[in-house]
């Protein structure tokens, strides 16, 4: 054999292998009519919460060790860990905290309690000042923007990495992975850049924004099963509405009920693309696409086979809709994870410590994630809307005085205690967490109604929230949209054209 042939071989076979190190690190969707296993609804609610918590941990766990391996990390030695003197300097420090509304001020207090040493000056993101550091009015994203354009930055500051909550931070963003607690968190599972970068700790694990409540007694009471497929969905509507029941019901006179939680699924299963939202967001998309116009046309279908109750469009947010749910006057109830929540107080959950605080009936009820859809693609069947975590993180004006930057991760970590971690899972506001010692608990301590969340947000596909990525006007636009086919008789492609005019103008 002569040098050019060898040559060519060696050089093949440096291409194939690199070529397949490339292709293993990939994680893009398999083509949109492919067959994926993936779990069932039925086998879903037949798994018991042990199961499901166990499953969440090795899922975790498993990512923890799969990021440490790509990207390691180092301690950073000024980082003071349970247990350990405090060495760092006691010097007064200044710090300018930015807020996402007044909800820190139990943290804050017992911050100072702690650390006599650190003035906060605090400012909340709707402009309201604790500190006097700030006299900006406005919500969050008005707050942020004026502060940054400025460069009125603050030293820790609630941010993510998504368009709703990072494109104004970007700038000032700063990697601190090196200097968190080895650990203490599931950082597999936190946000991240696309070389490892860590900007903040996550309040929460990424926010379902879909998820549906079954009743499971009343279920077997009418005799239908959980659905697989559109055809059951549209079977077990017909047997609701034998038995003078609605099938599934929402707070779908909301605006933002139907970007977050009924189009951010639907869009995904419709396309076939888990991002294709952010391909909008860049101009790679657009609204009139086929795709999206399928997605309308499936949404109106939720209507014409009596799916979606009746009244759904006179139910608005907080008008105590799940009150239907628990008195077995509906099947299923959607919303995001943040309202589910709410079923639990009815529900006799003693094995997680929460009791029954309205007294209501007791229901037994799982959790699923969208339901099938009509005309989805069989790459994204049963994928669920996940919002990615936001959380508070330094930013680069922290970094250039060594205590301060000291301080500023002092507080993030404090802010993110077991202690606090709780008080949010109590109160429904979170998925669930990334503090690793919480883990460590039983189930019934840990919650039930909390591992499945978390079984859900690990086990199906996680696809783009509408409203993360584009502006928060959309929701609006997409329920006139809808609203447009149900009660003026328009049809989905028309509407997309509205759609999409309505989005070129924000």
């Amino acid at each position: 054999m002569n040098n050019k042939i060898k040559w060519s071989i060696t050089i093949f076979l440096v291409i194939s292998v690199v070529l397949g190190i490339f292709a293993c690190k990939q994680e893009a969707d398999p083509p949109p009519n492919a067959t994926e296993e993936v779990l069932s609804l039925g086998d879903l609610v037949a798994l018991s919460a042990d199961s499901m918590y166990s499953q969440v941990k090795e899922s975790l766990a498993y990512k923890d060790a799969a990021y440490e391996s790509l990207y390691g990390r180092s301690a950073n030695p000024s980082v003071i860990r349970a247990g350990e003197e405090e060495t760092t300097s006691t010097e007064p420090v200044t710090l300018k905290v930015l807020t996402w509304g007044g909800n820190l001020d139990y943290i804050l207090e017992k911050f100072k309690t702690e650390y006599d040493n650190i003035e906060i000056e605090h400012t909340f993101a709707d402009g309201v000042s604790a500190g006097s550091y700030s006299d900006i009015d406005g919500n969050y994203h008005d707050v942020v923007e004026s502060f940054t354009s400025v460069e009125k930055v603050p030293h820790v500051a609630f941010m993510g990495l998504t368009k709703r909550h990072g494109e104004n931070w970007k700038k000032w963003q700063t990697d601190i992975r090196h200097d968190l607690s080895k650990g203490t968190y599931h950082i597999g599972s936190f946000p991240r850049g696309n070389n490892g970068e860590i900007y903040f700790i996550p309040e929460t694990a990424d926010n379902l924004s879909s998820v549906v409540a079954i009743n499971m007694d009343l279920l077997e009471q009418i005799g239908g099963k959980v659905p697989e497929t559109y055809e059951d969905l549209v079977a077990l509507a017909k047997l609701c509405k034998q038995n003078n029941i609605d099938c599934l019901s929402t707070y779908g006179g909301t605006d933002w009920l139907w970007g977050t939680s009924v189009f951010s699924p639907i869009i995904a299963r419709t396309t076939g693309d888990a991002n294709w939202v952010q391909k909008v967001a860049k101009g790679n998309a657009k609204f009139t696409d086929a795709g999206f116009v399928a997605a309308l046309e499936a949404v109106k279908k939720y209507f014409d086979d009596d799916i979606f109750a009746e009244n759904i469009f006179e139910i608005l947010n907080g008008n105590n809709q799940e009150d239907d749910f628990i008195q077995g006057k509906c099947l299923m109830f959607l919303g995001g994870q943040w309202d589910i929540d709410v079923l639990r107080f009815y529900k006799d959950l003693d094995a997680d410590g929460r009791g029954d605080k309205k007294g209501g009936p007791k229901v037994n009820f799982k959790l699923l994630p969208f339901l099938p859809v009509h005309g989805e693609k069989n790459n994204m069947r049963f994928c669920v809307s996940a919002a990615a975590a936001n959380g508070y993180g330094i930013t680069s004006a922290a970094v250039t005085d060594d205590s301060i930057k000291d301080a500023a991760i002092k507080f993030i970590e404090f802010a993110n205690r077991e202690e606090f971690i709780i008080n949010n899972l109590d109160n429904g506001s979170l998925t669930g967490p990334i503090v690793q010692s919480l883990y460590n608990k039983s189930v019934d301590e840990f919650g039930t109604l909390v591992a499945q969340k978390m079984f859900i947000l690990e086990k199906y596909k996680n696809v783009d929230v509408v409203d993360s990525y584009l502006p928060d006007e959309i929701n609006g636009v997409l329920f006139t949209a809808v609203k447009g086919m149900v009660q003026n008789g328009k049809t989905a492609t028309e509407v997309a054209q509205d759609v999409q005019t309505a989005y070129e103008a924000m």
